[in-house]
């Protein structure tokens, strides 16, 4: 209550109008196409948002949201589904800028989804604070249920140095997901159930103060043939990579380069193999 008095004093004290752009989209049956673009002025603590539902087979959805505050929050069932989603937002004084996903495909097969979340290019810290101090946030929570479906996620960039955060169910045979983070505080948790899956997570530290960064990563394969591939890059950075696989003939390799503090733990339990490389960053890999 506070926070929400303080934003809307800030507000009234500078002018600045606070807009709202809402779609809400449902379309039923094959072979549906849908495309949105939300475009707000950050300056104004805009908000955009998405809702939006798929029922049926061979959709596709594309969307580009430009704003303080972006949401989408998506739907698809059936197979053969397409969706790409960009997000884009910024920091406005002590205002932190936020991305937010929450995807779900599920009932079928051989679906994709790729979603980019950053911070707005050319502002330099994009407020009056330091990007240490004012930095935007990306929030992503993904689902997918079914055989052979694709994940892709992009999140921040080594300039802008936001919080990422990322959570990610799987639940088939032969799904494939690839993740990278970048910021200076990076969180990713990965679980894919059953066999043949494959995941990669690439997580970058970056904080041009080297004051300190972040690299968390929890990953869970329940099923045989599965493969995970985790690297963690900084220089000041903390890593944590965590992992387990339950069943036959998986592998794991992790890759850690960093100066400070470097965590590996890591659970196998039949006919596995895993390989660990933890460095600094003069060795590198």
């Amino acid at each position: 209550m506070k926070k929400l008095s303080f934003i809307l004093a800030m507000v009234l004290g500078t002018g600045m109008v606070m807009a709202q752009k809402t779609t809400d989209l449902y379309q039923g049956g094959s072979g549906n196409y849908a495309n949105i673009t939300q475009t707000a002025s950050i300056s104004n603590l805009d908000i955009n948002t998405i809702n939006a539902v798929q029922a049926g087979s061979s959709n596709s959805l594309y969307t580009a949201q430009k704003g303080w505050d972006n949401n989408i929050d998506l739907k698809q069932t059936g197979s053969s589904n397409e969706a790409a989603m960009t997000q884009e937002t910024g920091d406005l004084f002590l205002f932190t800028g936020k991305n937010t996903a929450n995807v779900v495909q599920g009932g079928g097969s051989s679906n994709y989804a790729k979603l980019t979340q950053s911070e707005e290019a050319g502002n330099g810290s994009d407020g009056f604070l330091l990007p240490e101090y004012d930095r935007s946030k990306n929030y992503a929570k993904a689902t997918q249920s079914g055989d052979a479906n694709t994940y892709v996620l992009n999140q921040g960039s080594q300039v802008k140095i936001p919080n990422n955060e990322s959570y990610l169910v799987q639940s088939g045979n032969g799904n494939y997901a690839t993740i990278d983070q970048k910021g200076i505080k990076n969180f990713s948790d990965i679980k894919q159930y059953a066999n043949n899956n494959n995941s990669i997570l690439n997580q970058t530290g970056s904080d041009f103060l080297h004051t300190g960064t972040y690299d968390t990563s929890y990953s869970n394969q329940e099923g045989n043939n599965n493969g995970l591939t985790i690297t963690q890059t900084g220089e000041v950075d903390n890593q944590l990579a965590e992992s387990i696989q339950n069943g036959t003939g998986n592998e794991t390799r992790i890759n850690q380069v960093a100066n400070t503090v470097q965590n590996v733990k890591s659970w196998q339990y039949n006919h596995d193999s895993i390989i660990i490389k933890q460095v600094d960053t003069i060795t590198q890999l």
